[in-house]
């Protein structure tokens, strides 16, 4: 909390991490910019976090107030335009954008996705 405070003076943006759905339900109470969802058991796996919990996450966009962005296992374009349709604003990213052997490209690829 007292980050999110010292980010705030320093006009920074804030995003607030839950593993699961009861912690981001709980998370939305807190005075943060953005919430995040992504499932520690996806992260870094070949499941994308979209494809997986996609109706939980249309639900959980409805419950709280601030803006979703959810990750594990997002790996294309295809889920990242998946993601925007099930409501989320953003994208968690890292496994497959650091390890892709030409990274701009995969960003490229995956910004598609919410362009789309």
């Amino acid at each position: 909390i007292k980050t999110a405070e010292k980010a705030k003076q320093y006009g920074l943006k804030t995003l607030v991490i839950g593993h699961t759905i009861d912690q981001v339900l709980k998370f939305d109470s807190l005075d943060c910019d953005f919430l995040g969802y992504e499932k520690e058991d996806l992260i870094a796996s070949p499941v994308s976090m979209i494809d997986q919990q996609e109706t939980a996450i249309r639900e959980l966009v409805k419950k709280i107030k601030h803006p979703l962005i959810i990750g594990a296992g997002i790996n294309d374009g295809e889920d990242t335009k998946k993601s925007k349709l099930a409501g989320a604003v953003g994208v968690l990213m890292a496994t497959y954008f650091v390890t892709a052997p030409d990274p701009e490209a995969k960003l490229r690829e995956l910004a598609q996705g919410f362009l789309k």
